[in-house]
């Protein structure tokens, strides 16, 4: 009698810490990308500008999951590059965003269908170029 009351509580617990653990390396993953990609991105202005290489970067951290066949979107990447402050010291600002979606493993109530993970790292870009 006990155990048929206990086994579905002790199902849907576990269901829903498969679902969040995955979501969860998920969300670890993107951060890192972001990372990687603001730390390309802030060594010098050239390096920010070439939004190309800033992506490559990114796609590069995420390629450890890339091979999940969980049904996940192509990963929507914004590097923005701000202006100049104009105060003589010509500091700039650069922001990573990476985002995803990934649908849900379990139908769970109270949980998102599908999920929509994103993260951003911002950063000043160094005022110097490489070789001077």
């Amino acid at each position: 009698m006990e155990l048929a009351l206990i086994t579905p509580i002790v199902v849907v617990v576990l269901m829903a810490l498969v679902e969040l653990s995955r979501i969860h390396r998920w969300q670890v993953t993107l951060a890192s990308a972001a990372h990687a990609g603001i730390l390309y991105a802030s060594k010098s202005k050239g390096y920010a500008g070439d939004t190309d290489a800033v992506k490559d970067r990114v796609l590069a951290e995420i390629d450890e999951l890339s091979d999940l066949k969980d049904g996940h979107s192509t990963p929507t990447i914004n590097v923005t590059l701000g202006a100049a402050t104009g105060d003589g010291y010509n500091k700039q600002q650069v922001d990573v965003s990476v985002s995803v979606t990934v649908p849900a493993m379990f139908t769970i109530a109270g949980f998102p269908q599908p999920w929509v993970l994103t993260e951003t790292a911002s950063s000043r870009v160094l005022d110097w170029e490489p070789g001077q």
